[in-house]
């Protein structure tokens, strides 16, 4: 049997600010950005035919929501790297499963 561990009023208050906050958060996509995105999208496709318009959407939101969660006003390389290491680790399992 698992245990939950209680957790602090004070501490859920500082979550529900950080979710909050990073809802709040616009972040726009600079041109750099998509054309990293759109080249990482045309290498893909080629590579793998399932790989669709939905996939790039995917992509973008999750990339979004990162930069988001680490209150960034523009989406970054960091986060667009980090998103596809995050991909992988989700395929690999999708594919194990």
């Amino acid at each position: 049997p698992s245990s939950v561990t209680p957790v602090s009023e004070d501490f859920l208050e500082l979550c529900r600010i950080y979710v909050g906050m990073a809802r709040a958060q616009e972040v726009s996509l600079p041109d750099e950005f998509c054309k990293l995105a759109e080249d990482k999208f045309v290498e893909a496709r080629q590579a793998d035919p399932s790989v669709d318009q939905d996939t790039l959407s995917r992509w973008i939101t999750v990339t979004r929501l990162l930069a988001a969660s680490y209150g960034q006003s523009e989406v970054t390389a960091e986060r667009w790297q980090q998103m596809l290491s995050m991909e992988a680790s989700r395929s690999a399992r999708s594919a194990s499963a």
